[in-house]
C-alpha cells in the first residue's frame, strides 16, 4: 500500500523518540508527508545527520533537546515549540528507555525504567494535551507493542542475543489502556488519542556462539531428514537465514520457533505501521 496520498502538509507534529529502527522510519515517513516536524531527544548528536538530510531534501525537520522525566523539560519545549511555530497539532509518542535486562535486575533499575515509560509517558500526553485542547483540538498517536498484548514467547529468541525484560511489558500495556483514559478524557476538546502495537519488525540480530559439544540443535534436523522434508539442506533450517520457507517443512522444534519469528517480522512491515500513525495523526 502506497502512502503518497497521505497529506500532513502544514501540520505542526513533535515526535518522542527518533534515534532508534522505528523512530528514524517515523521521521522520514512524517517529513515526506509534508509535516513541520520537530524530534525531540535528548540526544540532539544521534539525529542531526538525519535532521540534515531531509532538511537538504527540502523537508521541515528541527531538533529539539528534552528529557521527557521532566515536566520542567516538556513545558519549556511546549513554549519554545509554540513560539516558533505558532501551534501544535500533534504528538507521536515513541520514545523508550530500556534499562532493565532481566527478571532479576536490582528494583532501582525497574523504578529507573517507569520513571521515563510511565511517569514520562504520561507527562507528556498531559503537557500537549492540554496543549492542544486549549487551542481547539490536536491529535496523540501513541507507538506501544504486541507485547503491551501478549506475553513472551522466549521460545522465539533461542540461539539469538535478543532478550525481553519485564518491564517493556508492564509500560506498553499500560500506555495501551492509559490511551483509552486520555481519548475519553480529551476527546471532548477535539484532541484525538490513538494507539499502535506493532508486532515484530525485522531488524536482524547476530546469533550467539555455537557450542557444538553442548548444543544439538542443528543435529536434530539431519541433511537425511531436511531432505525428507522437504528443505535443501540441514544449513537451511537457520531462522536468521531471511525464513527459508522451504526449511520450516522440518517438523523439529526449531523450526517451529523459526516459523513464528518469520510470521511476526513479515507480519509488520514499516511502511505499513507508519501509514497507520499518520492516518490517525489527520483523522483516520
Amino acid at each position: 500500500m502506497s502512502d503518497t496520498t497521505i497529506s500532513l502538509t502544514g501540520k505542526v507534529v513533535i515526535q518522542f523518540g527518533g534515534t532508534g529502527l522505528l523512530g528514524r522510519a517515523l521521521v522520514k515517513s512524517l517529513a515526506s508527508a509534508g509535516a513541520i516536524l520537530v524530534v525531540a531527544s535528548r540526544n540532539r548528536a544521534a539525529l542531526q545527520s538525519l535532521a540534515d538530510t531531509e532538511r537538504a531534501a527540502g523537508r521541515q525537520v528541527f531538533i529539539e533537546e528534552t528529557d521527557i522525566g521532566s515536566e520542567a523539560s516538556l513545558a519549556s519545549l511546549r513554549d519554545r515549540v509554540l513560539a516558533k511555530h505558532g501551534r501544535v497539532d500533534g504528538i507521536v509518542f515513541n520514545a523508550v528507555s530500556r534499562p532493565m535486562r532481566t527478571m532479576n535486575d536490582d528494583l532501582k533499575i525497574w523504578r529507573e525504567s517507569m520513571e521515563t515509560n510511565a511517569t514520562g509517558f504520561f507527562a507528556t500526553c498531559r503537557v500537549f494535551g492540554d496543549a492542544m485542547a486549549k487551542q481547539g483540538g490536536g491529535s496523540i498517536v501513541n507507538i506501544a507493542s504486541i507485547y503491551g498484548m501478549v506475553g513472551s514467547n522466549l521460545a522465539l529468541y533461542e540461539g539469538t542475543t535478543m532478550t525481553t525484560a519485564p518491564d517493556y511489558f508492564f509500560h506498553k500495556g499500560g500506555m495501551i489502556n492509559l490511551t483509552r483514559y486520555l481519548a475519553s478524557h480529551y476527546g471532548a476538546q477535539k484532541v484525538r488519542v490513538n494507539v499502535v502495537s506493532p508486532g515484530g519488525i525485522y531488524n536482524p540480530r547476530p546469533l550467539r556462539p555455537r557450542n557444538s559439544s553442548t548444543d544439538t540443535t542443528r543435529s536434530r534436523c539431519s541433511a537425511a531428514n531436511c531432505r525428507r522434508r522437504g528443505c535443501a539442506s540441514a544449513s537451511a533450517c537457520n531462522p536468521a537465514a531471511n525464513c527459508c520457507w522451504r526449511a520450516l517443512r522440518c517438523s523439529a522444534r526449531y523450526h517451529k520457533v523459526a516459523r513464528a519469528s518469520c510470521r511476526i517480522r513479515q507480519a509488520w512491515r514499516p511502511a505499513e505501521l507508519l501509514l497507520r500513525a499518520k492516518c490517525k495523526l489527520i483523522g483516520g
